[in-house]
């Protein structure tokens, strides 16, 4: 080790390359990159970079939205789809006991500021607010409203219907938005009942939909969910497809049919992704010295053969036409 916090790397020789597994009919090394893994495949994500799981024969989709300083994800939440787990998410916004939390409501008519107390009774303004039957709060008792509650405004807006048809409503509490619509007439009622909102997962639980992604064959069937990983920043510009159900992305389905329009992807001995599975580098060996160099080769890119280099043996143990390896520098006594 010299002061520069360097290793000068020891000349390769054929010993060397036999430990490497060469062909010695050919004197060929091939070079097998490691398929990505689910939990390599999170690790490499940056800001705004999405998974993408998708589930069951509909292929339902789920996007899943990195976010790199708080290292969890955003998603749209759409599972409470009917009335009644709209008035569940709106049992799960009541504040203690004692204690009131404001939001504000829009809805066709306007927008309107409020207050809910533990039990769910809403007031505007210190004064009883009423529910209508479509939907709107109010202060004017006109007759035929109910007092209003959370629990009933929530259910009213996510019945899909009551609010209107082709319409949209919101309650915003706590900084999170939570969305009401409506479709076109009463038939379309059920589609779009419930309500949605950006709601956070965490890393483990996305990781574990990464990992346990299978999808039988390209035919979808209930059930059967991937996943799939979009890179946006930097190099990595491309997508990783898991399927298999082996919790690797090799862009295959659970039967061994590619994915379409999916490359599998791997990562290599410096931990980068590739969409290289393998490569092949020939060495040739001086017979009078026993000088190793590099002869040909089939990888590309950074893989790509450095023909007529001298090899060595990195401090690591691999071969690598560097002639020297970083070390650490050490202080003079």
């Amino acid at each position: 080790m010299n002061g520069s916090g360097t290793i000068a790397n020891k000349a390769a020789t054929i010993s060397d390359l036999t430990a490497a597994k060469m062909d010695a009919a050919t004197n060929t090394i091939t070079t097998t990159n490691n398929a990505l893994t689910a939990s390599k495949a999170l690790d490499q994500l940056k800001d705004g970079d999405t998974v993408t799981i998708k589930a069951d024969a509909a292929q339902t989709a789920t996007v899943y939205t990195y976010n790199a300083s708080a290292g969890n994800f955003s998603f749209s939440n759409v599972s409470n789809n009917t009335s009644e787990k709209a008035g569940d998410v709106a049992a799960s916004l009541l504040p203690p006991a004692g204690q009131t939390a404001s939001g504000v409501y829009k809805a066709a008519s306007g927008e309107v500021n409020f207050d809910v107390d533990a039990n769910g009774k809403i007031t505007i303004g210190g004064q009883k607010a009423y529910l209508t039957s479509d939907g709107n709060l109010t202060t004017n008792d006109a007759g035929g409203a109910t007092a209003a509650t959370l629990d009933g405004l929530f259910k009213k807006a996510g019945d899909g219907q009551s609010i209107g048809f082709k319409k949209t409503a919101s309650v915003t509490m706590g900084g999170t938005t939570y969305n009401f619509k409506t479709g076109a007439d009463a038939d379309a009622a059920t589609a779009n009942a419930g309500v949605s909102f950006t709601d956070t997962a965490s890393k483990e639980t996305v990781l574990n939909k990464v990992a346990t992604a299978k999808q039988g064959k390209a035919a979808a069937a209930d059930g059967d969910t991937s996943a799939t990983i979009t890179y946006k920043s930097g190099v990595q510009t491309y997508q990783a497809v898991f399927a298999a159900g082996d919790g690797t992305a090799s862009a295959k389905y659970a039967d061994k049919a590619d994915v379409s329009n999916a490359t599998a992807t791997y990562t290599d001995a410096d931990g980068e992704m590739t969409t290289i599975g393998s490569y092949t580098t020939k060495y040739s060996i001086d017979a009078n010295n026993g000088k190793v160099t590099v002869d040909s080769g089939t990888g590309t890119g950074k893989y790509a053969p450095k023909v007529g280099a001298e090899v060595y043996v990195s401090a690591n143990g691999t071969l690598t036409t560097d002639a020297t390896s970083e070390g650490t520098v050490t202080k003079d006594p």
